[in-house]
C-alpha cells in the first residue's frame, strides 16, 4: 500500500529513524544523566522495611551536618568544610 508516493516499508523505516534520533537527543540524554542520580526505588522500600512500624517518615536523602549538633558554630565549621 501507498502514502503519498511512499511505500509502507518506507514510512515505517523513516519512523523508526525518527526514533532512534530521539533516543540520543540532548533532551532524552539530559533526562537519563538525571534518573541515574535519583536513589533507587529499592532503597525506599527497603528504608520502608526496615523501620516498619514506626512513626517517623522514612528519608533516602543523608544531610551533611551529623544529627545532634548542638553547637551552631561548630555546625557551619562543619558545613564550610564542603565547600
Amino acid at each position: 500500500m501507498e502514502q503519498n508516493g511512499r511505500s509502507s516499508v518506507e514510512i515505517r523505516q523513516r519512523r523508526r529513524n525518527d526514533l532512534e534520533s530521539h533516543r540520543s537527543s540532548p533532551a532524552v540524554e539530559s533526562l537519563k544523566q538525571e534518573q541515574k542520580k535519583r536513589p533507587p526505588k529499592d532503597a525506599l522500600n527497603e528504608g520502608l522495611k526496615e523501620t516498619f512500624p514506626g512513626s517517623d517518615p522514612v528519608s533516602v536523602t543523608t544531610t551533611s551536618i551529623p544529627a545532634g549538633r548542638t553547637d551552631a558554630e561548630e555546625a557551619k565549621k562543619v558545613r564550610d568544610e564542603d565547600n
